[in-house]
Order: structure tokens, then C-alpha cells, then sequence
């Protein structure tokens, strides 16, 4: 359905574009500009979730041991595969089927606790519909908000350069801070997923788990943190020990 939403939403802008559908408000720079943020977002809201929607090259994880451990909610499985980018451990699917998707490399390596730490930490994500969440945050902070910038600059009066200099410069700023404001987001909900995954494990297996995905060069800390999808490996445990 999301798909098919996407698909109408960049036909119109399409149409709106080649002015088979008249907006004689919006210039043809703006509109050419409009069409450019919406082709980028094309991977976000048509490619990626057909992506997400394929199981066909995934095994199921048969590993009743942990299985039996673990409450899926309904439409959720649990699969294994060797991950290509080193993910370890992640979520495909959508709103009503999800699937978690584990590394055998983590099967093999990590103790039934710790696999049960990142399980719940997927279905965490998979509770608050971050997949969803994501790609709406993603098109608002990347491609909405130049858009909304760009048409309020439409309708001011820039009576000199200067002017239109400063409106350039809180634009770009403005639009630093939602994209600031967007890895913040996901840096704390990541926090949030672990304390959940915690609370059905431990702290410490939750500890030891984020410590093995690090030897394993899945975590790997970065110095630009402000534009990190994760936090630190020392923020995640100070997060874990304090629950």
C-alpha cells in the first residue's frame, strides 16, 4: 500500500512537472527542484520496501533452543543469513510481517542471553514501527524541508542581496539543524531498544552483546557522532547501566 501511495505521489509531481497538471503558483525552477527531491527519495519509499517485503533468499533460523525463548508478536520469523554488508542482525518487512534476520556468525559466537538482547532489540523497533517512522523522518528532514524552504523564499520580497544572502544562510542552517535533529532521533531510539531488549535479558547480557558485535566489526564507533545512526559503544552501555 505504501509502495502504491509513493508510486501515485511521484506521477503527480511527474505530471506537475511536465505541467499536465497546472499549479500556476509554483515557477518551473521550484518545480524542477521538486522533482529532483522526489526522485531521490525513490529508494526510501518504492525500492527499499519491495526490499524489505523478500524473504525468498533467507533460511529459517532452526534454532529451537532460542526460539523457544523468545515471544514473537504475530508475522514476525526469525531467519538466518550471511549478512553482505556485516549488519549482523536486522529487520525486513513492513506492517503487518516482519522478519529479523541474524548472522550465523553471531549464532555461532554469541551465548543464548545475548542473542536474546538483540532479538528483543529488533522487535523493539519492529513494536514502534521504526521502519515506517524512518522513512517518513528520512523524506521530511531530506526532502521536504528544502522544499518547504525554497517555496517560502517564493513569497518574500529579498529587496537586496544581502537579504537574499541571509535567507540562503538560515535556509542551510535551518536545514543542518532538522537534519541534526534526525540522527538525534535515531541515536535515542536505538537507547530505547536496548533498554527493552534489556528488560527482557539483562544488563549485562545486553553489555556483552554490544561488546561481541565490536570484536566482530558489526559496532564500529565514529567520530562524527552528531550524523550517527547509532551511538557509541560507551554511550550504550552507560544507557544499559542505568536501567
Amino acid at each position: 500500500m505504501r509502495v502504491l501511495l509513493a508510486v501515485i505521489v511521484y506521477i503527480l509531481v511527474i505530471f506537475i512537472r511536465i505541467n499536465i497538471i497546472k499549479t500556476p503558483y509554483i515557477d518551473e525552477n521550484t518545480k524542477s527542484l521538486i522533482f529532483i527531491f522526489a526522485t531521490l527519495l525513490i529508494p526510501t519509499f518504492i525500492i527499499r520496501p519491495i526490499f524489505n517485503s523478500n524473504v525468498k533468499d533467507l533460511e529459517p533460523l532452526n534454532y529451537k533452543e532460542l526460539e523457544d525463548t523468545i515471544k514473537l508478536p504475530k508475522g514476525t520469523t526469525l531467519y538466518t543469513k550471511k549478512s553482505l554488508f556485516n549488519n549482523g542482525i536486522y529487520v525486513k518487512g513492513n506492517l503487518t510481517k516482519n522478519s529479523i534476520v541474524i548472522d550465523p556468525v553471531l549464532i555461532d559466537k554469541l551465548k543464548i542471553e545475548e542473542l536474546r538482547f538483540l532479538i528483543y532489540h529488533e522487535l523493539a523497533h519492529i513494536k514502534n514501527n521504526d521502519i515506517t517512522k524512518n522513512q517518513f523522518l528520512f523524506a521530511l528532514s531530506y526532502g521536504v524541508t528544502p522544499i518547504i524552504l525554497i517555496l517560502i523564499s517564493r513569497f518574500i520580497d529579498f529587496k537586496t542581496m544581502s537579504h537574499l544572502i541571509a535567507y540562503i544562510i538560515i535556509s542551510v542552517v535551518i536545514y543542518l539543524i532538522v537534519i541534526l535533529l534526525y540522527f538525534l532521533h535515531k541515536r535515542k531510539r536505538e537507547l530505547a531498544c536496548d533498554r527493552y531488549g534489556s528488560s527482557y535479558t539483562s544488563s549485562e547480557a545486553g553489555t556483552h552483546a554490544l561488546i561481541a558485535l565490536q570484536q566482530l566489526e558489526i559496532l564500529k564507533d565514529t567520530k562524527l557522532v552528531l550524523f550517527s545512526d547509532h551511538p557509541n559503544l560507551h554511550k550504550r552501555i552507560e544507557n544499559l547501566q542505568n536501567e
